[in-house]
């Protein structure tokens, strides 16, 4: 079934949230009532989904007309280019022709408009019309953040060139280049240096690297060699995530190169690419002004090229369909993958029949031809918007649904965004939106030191917005939900304690609360008591491990600027008497409330999502609703350390996931008749097998490993 896309997205939005709802567990009723609360509120963990509609690009001419015109090197024409005969994008031919007059530029449009063929374009001509000049050596180098995207660069050449005949030699060096250019799905092309030695010997025309590798390269004196007068294109793919330090290092980096180059001022075209431009008023002028101090070469506002649209085809007479009875069930149960289901609702919601043949965007497109709404959607998705500003934006631009509720607008938007959208490559739909939605973590939560108040304040606030009173970051047991607040001490004579979200505590940290709370009666407990008392035994206390209270020393805090100080005492800058609290100095791995035990680390820990728990989650419910071909998933991350982080985290909790529901559902399948723990190994490894994770036809020796690795980790997950 092809998957309803804002449904998906509502679906991903609720258990988003449910997850945030079922990571904290608090004891005090009247803070889980406030983070409910605090989660509930519209934009303040989600934002979105935002929709664009997707518009065609405006055309220039073909390879083979700029070419004629003198445009281009004509051997270029023999290399494989993605886009064929079609026409360039405006964009593109505008990039050309500022390569072309040596012009340093920034290409800065979306994902698919063919930015690699926009610098790829002037380089290789370039290269082509200066070695016919006599230029030998390195000529162009392509700077990538991460080597993902230089391998991707690599395979994408490989394609281009290979078997054109083309005089233009590439090559990768990263610090896996020699083991990544044999690896690539791409057989590498005739005219690739594959080895370093070969690199260093015969140099490529054109190099692609990562800014730490070139680092590197010009420090060593064997590579030093590469970079010669003959150099003159450099490109920075996602110049966007150049920031701050990062950005200062890679405009001190091109500096040096062009000193071992020996180049002078003005000889090197530089070149960048970005998906992200402020798209307010001055936003080419600030970024030409950032490229200009990246590159250290001139790049005007006139050569930030972004990009530039067909104009919509004139349809005739324009209509108003009249107002669609249209209610939840008929969004959520579309499939549109069933024709006669897209139909169904596009005659629906137009009041118009389809034509009975043809292809189903083809019959849809019909009634969407002239309908005014459909027009101001176009108007209204040209830039990002929610679907409640638009709805509010559609009622102004179409007199007929002035007066209509605003959630059956946004129901009636949503329907054409649903319809509007069917179609493939050979029968492209009428609307192409892309959503975007936005999630944001539980961050920076403190807890007010009030004990009348004890309001959350969020935004990393260290005051209290209700009383006034001093605010810490909020911390709870993992087991019970026990509140306190974290603090660190900047010197050991230190009483005045700043707060701290760090997950991990030294000596130097310390936990208060104003009270330990008591723990709720569990299932069955009266049953238990009831028992113990006929049997002469004395009744269960409610927490039989109280002894851990001991830990905590009182001490008095200020409310009003957080100063620690006997019991009673007057704050010598305040003048306020202080309030008693409970303090624990150091690791806190024992839980003081319900006695639970952490060993490795912390079982108190701040009110707070890790990125890599949120990132899991998130892409897991991704995949919710995508079956077969479509269930697939990119995650992108700003570095290799985050996103080798992040692949560890999802594929141990995938795992421990995978372990639950399949003791889940073996309990299940038991009935009333219950399973032993001893049995759980066997039925988890009969469901591995159903599902392929175990070979169906295992050996020996490899059934009596998954047996044990399972009463390893069923016993784990029962015990921890």
């Amino acid at each position: 079934m092809t998957p309803n896309i804002p449904q998906a997205v509502r679906e991903l939005i609720a258990e988003y949230r449910r997850f945030l709802r079922t990571s904290y567990r608090f004891l005090d009723e009247r803070l889980r009532r406030q983070f409910e609360e605090h989660l509930d509120r519209t934009d303040v963990i989600v934002r979105g989904p935002y929709v664009t509609l997707a518009r065609e690009f405006e055309r220039g001419g073909t390879l083979r007309e700029i070419v004629a015109d003198g445009g281009l090197a004509p051997d270029l024409l023999r290399a494989r280019w993605p886009f064929g005969e079609e026409r360039l994008f405006r964009h593109q031919e505008e990039a050309l022709i500022a390569g072309r007059a040596g012009r340093s530029f920034v290409v800065t449009t979306g994902t698919g408009s063919g930015k690699t063929e926009a610098f790829l374009l002037p380089v290789l001509d370039g290269i082509l019309r200066r070695k016919r000049d006599g230029v030998t050596g390195l000529q162009a180098i392509l700077l990538y953040p991460m080597n993902a995207l230089a391998n991707d660069q690599l395979e994408r050449l490989r394609r281009l060139l290979r078997g054109s005949g083309l005089d233009l030699s590439f090559a990768l060096y990263t610090g896996d280049s020699d083991a990544a250019a044999q690896s690539l799905g791409e057989a590498p092309a005739e005219t690739e240096r594959t080895t370093r030695a070969r690199i260093r010997s015969d140099p490529p025309d054109l190099l692609l690297t990562n800014y730490k590798q070139l680092e590197f390269l010009l420090v060593r004196r064997e590579d030093r060699r590469l970079f010669t007068r003959s150099l003159r294109y450099l490109v920075l793919d996602e110049i966007h995530s150049y920031r701050g330090a990062l950005a200062t290092e890679i405009a001190c980096l091109i500096r040096r190169l062009e000193a071992h180059a020996g180049l002078r001022p003005g000889e090197l075209v530089a070149i960048g690419t970005s998906a992200t431009v402020a798209a307010k008023e001055g936003g080419s002028e600030a970024l030409a002004a950032f490229a200009t101090t990246l590159f250290g070469q001139t790049v005007a506002p006139e050569d930030i090229i972004g990009e530039r649209y067909a104009a919509r085809r004139d349809e005739g007479a324009s209509w108003t369909p009249a107002r669609p009875d249209l209610d939840d069930a008929a969004l959520r149960d579309l499939d549109p993958g069933n024709d006669a289901s897209v139909v169904t609702l596009a005659e629906r919601l137009t009041g118009r029949r389809c034509p009975a043949r043809g292809h189903v965007a083809d019959r849809v497109a019909t009634v969407l031809e002239g309908n005014r709404v459909v027009h101001a959607l176009e108007a209204i998705f040209a830039e990002p918007c929610s679907l409640d500003a638009a709805a509010e934006a559609l009622r102004h631009q179409v007199a007929e649904r002035a007066d209509v509720r605003l959630d059956e607008v946004r129901r009636e938007i949503e329907a054409y965004l649903l319809v509007g959208s069917v179609g493939d490559e050979d029968h492209p739909p009428r609307l192409r939106p892309k959503l975007h939605t936005f999630f944001h973590g539980v961050y920076d939560v403190a807890l007010c030191l009030d004990p009348d108040c004890r309001a959350l304040v969020p935004q990393g606030g260290a005051e209290c917005a209700r009383c006034g009173s001093v605010a810490r970051p909020a911390a709870l047991c993992r087991t019970c939900g026990q509140d306190f607040v974290k603090v660190r001490f900047e010197r050991e004579d230190d009483d005045r304690p700043v707060g701290t979200g760090d997950f991990y505590s030294d000596e130097s940290t310390a936990f208060l609360t104003h009270e330990i709370r008591e723990l709720p009666e569990g299932p069955g407990a009266e049953d238990e008591e009831a028992e113990e008392a006929a049997d002469g035994e004395p009744a269960s206390r409610r927490r039989p491990r109280r002894a851990n209270d001991e830990r905590l020393a009182p001490t008095g805090v200020c409310l009003g600027c957080g100063r620690l100080m006997a019991e009673g005492g007057v704050c010598p800058t305040c003048n306020r008497r202080a309030i008693p609290m409970l303090m624990h100095r150091g690791k806190l791995s024992t839980c003081p409330a319900c006695g639970d035990i952490y060993t490795r680390g912390d079982i108190v820990t701040p009110l707070r999502t890790g990125t890599a728990s949120t990132v899991s989650v998130l892409a897991t419910h991704h995949l919710d609703r995508l079956d077969g071909a479509d269930r697939k998933l990119l995650v992108f991350a700003d570095n290799r350390q985050d996103v080798a982080h992040q692949a560890g985290y999802t594929a141990d909790k995938h795992r421990s996931f995978a372990l639950r529901h399949a003791v889940a559902r073996a309990v299940r399948d038991a009935g009333d008749r219950s399973v032993y723990l001893e049995e759980l190994p066997e039925r988890i490894f009969d469901h591995y097998r159903d599902l392929g994770i175990v070979p169906r036809r295992p050996t020996r020796p490899e059934r009596e490993r998954w047996l044990d690795a399972l009463t390893y980790e069923v016993a784990n997950e029962f015990t921890r």
